[in-house]
């Protein structure tokens, strides 16, 4: 949906750069062995020729570009359709990385082959909105991005987790993205992942508050901002202000306890319909979580486009963080943790990629991929 410019470092656990060309090499044929006591001229065997490398291109992956972009762009959007592909190939969606990109991010409608666009936009915020076409005939999404936008294949690869939102919604309903706004799966009441010390990881956690129970959900704990493979941009300052917890009941004579304070972070960019339409901490996002969007659900009315865009932002970086295996057992806010990490025990990066895995693989099973 919404993503701004990406910082472009990282961790690269897969290269791309290996899946860049396909080469076919012949073994030499090797040079005789001739005696030497009796001299011989020199037998030169018969050369085979090498063929020359076949390289990728965007249109191996159907992707096409409108509009101006610099060739280190199309460099960068090639690497992230390369790494993506591999992913998916990799996890059994097709044999090859450009069919499994092209099956699964693009499909095939009315016996044609659908593309993916991108296209420049001149007004608005400098981001990139993913426009999805479940059941467009030529294109499954236009993504669109502002002119000042440079980019990467960490932001095209997140845009890309917006298009398999697309690319998963049968009826108005994305089976990806009810997946990650549940990641229990309705098995239990929690609503929720946690992690191997039973910690929250991400989904749906309830408070009482002075005024009543209310709900939020949560791409991870608001206070240690755990497992993704960065932290998410902040300033470090800026809070939905503080919210007081309903104290727990006490027994007679018992002194009333005090009320405990909870501050949720203010992360954004989070678009129309939510309470920060501008990040708080303008500049480069992390490279592992391109949109932090963050924001008490209780905020917004239910049903609003405010929470899908909280759910989906997150839906596109789990995507990110899994095409690149860069889930870290790190926790990014509290005890001076942002934005270096300090170690998580609880081993919520672990616990989002064995939970993506399955996730991923259900989809493959759903829609025949």
């Amino acid at each position: 949906m919404i993503t701004p410019t990406a910082n472009t470092s990282g961790v690269n656990s897969r290269n791309p750069l290996s899946a860049l060309v396909q080469i076919v090499t012949v073994a030499p044929q090797p040079l005789p062995i001739l005696p030497t006591a009796t001299p011989t001229p020199t037998v030169i065997p018969t050369q085979i020729p090498t063929q020359t490398p076949v390289a990728l291109t965007l249109a191996d992956y159907g992707v096409v570009l409108e509009g101006t972009w610099l060739q280190t762009e199309r460099d960068e959007i090639l690497l992230a359709a390369i790494q993506t592909g591999n992913a998916l190939s990799s996890h059994g969606a097709a044999s090859t990385g450009t069919a499994a990109f092209r099956e699964v991010l693009q499909g095939v409608v009315g016996g044609q082959q659908r593309k993916i666009k991108f296209s420049r936009i001149a007004n608005g915020l400098r981001v990139c909105i993913t426009a999805k076409t479940p059941d467009g005939a030529e294109f499954s999404a236009n993504i669109q991005c502002h002119s000042d936008v440079i980019m990467n294949q960490y932001t095209t690869v997140h845009e890309f987790g917006h298009v398999l939102v697309g690319r998963t919604t049968i009826g108005g309903i994305s089976s990806y993205l009810t997946r990650i706004g549940d990641p229990d799966g309705n098995t239990s009441s929690l609503n929720r992942l946690l992690n191997s010390s039973s910690d929250f990881v991400m989904g749906v956690r309830g408070y009482t508050l002075l005024s009543g129970a209310v709900t939020d959900w949560q791409r991870s704990d608001p206070d240690t901002d755990n497992g993704w493979g960065s932290a998410g941009l902040w300033d470090t300052q800026s809070y939905y202000g503080s919210y007081q917890l309903q104290p727990p009941p006490v027994g007679a004579g018992t002194p009333t306890p005090i009320p405990q304070q909870r501050s949720i972070p203010k992360l954004g960019p989070c678009g129309d319909g939510a309470p920060t339409p501008q990040p708080t901490a303008m500049g480069s996002p992390f490279t592992f979580q391109q949109n932090p969007c963050t924001f008490p659900s209780w905020l917004i009315a239910p049903g609003s486009l405010g929470n899908v865009l909280e759910v989906e932002e997150a839906a596109a970086d789990m995507f990110l963080n899994w095409t690149y295996s860069s889930f870290n057992d790190q926790l990014w806010r509290g005890n001076n943790c942002y934005s270096n990490g300090c170690n998580d025990s609880g081993l919520s990066g672990q616990a989002r990629n064995q939970w993506m895995d399955t996730q991923m693989s259900q989809l493959f099973i759903e829609f025949g991929w």
